[in-house]
């Protein structure tokens, strides 16, 4: 089966830096196939035989092995994916929207979400993942501001709708 593995908070400032070539030895070693990396931000597209909660037990451990740190690992299956991007809400524009991947959108952020009455933003929650539409970009966004404080995306990692695409790409 067909994997994309998003790692969170590598090769950010200083701290934490992964090597990409690094990065998809490590991967091969574990006997993963085709392995495609794209971009620093950790973006690994793989084959693999096993369950997604197998996979990312082992792939954690073996990058902590190699790197000395813990990378919180997101897994999806080449559909999962497929639906990510075809679902992207009305009105979004691809070239403001971010996907926040999660394992599982708490209610109580969507309660937060919901009551902060955010300008010139807008949000659209999935099961496992939430859209972002940014039209000011990320650093001027009040909501990625929100969600950055507290915790509130702790174990969650945020691509670009245009990286998704990119990565999506490697399927082929």
């Amino acid at each position: 089966m067909k994997y994309v593995a998003f790692l969170r908070g590598i090769n950010v400032g200083a701290g934490h830096k992964v090597p990409m070539v690094d990065l998809k030895a490590c991967l091969v070693a574990l006997g993963l196939t085709e392995v495609r990396t794209y971009i620093n931000s950790g973006n690994v597209v793989f084959s693999a035989e096993g369950q997604v909660s197998d996979l990312v037990e082992t792939i954690e451990a073996a990058l902590i092995a190699t790197f000395g740190f813990k990378i919180p690992t997101i897994l999806r299956t080449e559909q999962e994916l497929k639906s990510v991007l075809e679902e992207l809400p009305e009105g979004f524009d691809p070239t403001k929207s971010h996907i926040v991947f999660c394992e599982l959108v708490r209610p109580s952020l969507i309660e937060e979400l919901l009551s902060e009455g955010f300008t010139d933003q807008d949000f659209a929650v999935q099961n496992r993942h939430f859209y972002l539409h940014l039209l000011g970009g990320v650093s001027q966004s009040e909501i990625s501001l929100f969600l950055s404080k507290k915790k509130r995306l702790e174990g969650a990692t945020m691509r670009t709708y245009r990286t998704v695409q990119k990565v999506y790409g490697f399927f082929d």
